[in-house]
């Protein structure tokens, strides 16, 4: 799993990478809602990598949420089937 990408000197400086949808993360803007907030994020490839610290990774928040909001209606439509 990707962690962030470092994409300059200059930038790695400043504290600024890129997330692994390559929206732009700012070190100090952790857990914050703004243009580069992030926030730590689970993102196992499978069922066996639930409890594999590797597993999580920097995203920009509004990446996270996207996923939040996709597993959550994956999770509907399951239980809508059972």
């Amino acid at each position: 799993m990707a962690k962030s990408e470092k994409i300059s000197a200059d930038n790695e400086t400043k504290g600024f990478r890129k997330d692994k949808e390559t929206k732009w993360i700012k070190r100090q803007m952790f857990n914050q809602q703004n243009e580069f907030g992030w926030v730590l994020s689970k993102q196992p490839s499978s069922i066996h990598q639930l409890i594999e610290d590797e597993t999580i990774v920097p995203l920009h928040w509004q990446t996270a949420r996207a996923y939040e909001q996709k597993q959550e209606a994956s999770s509907k439509r399951l239980n809508m089937i059972t």
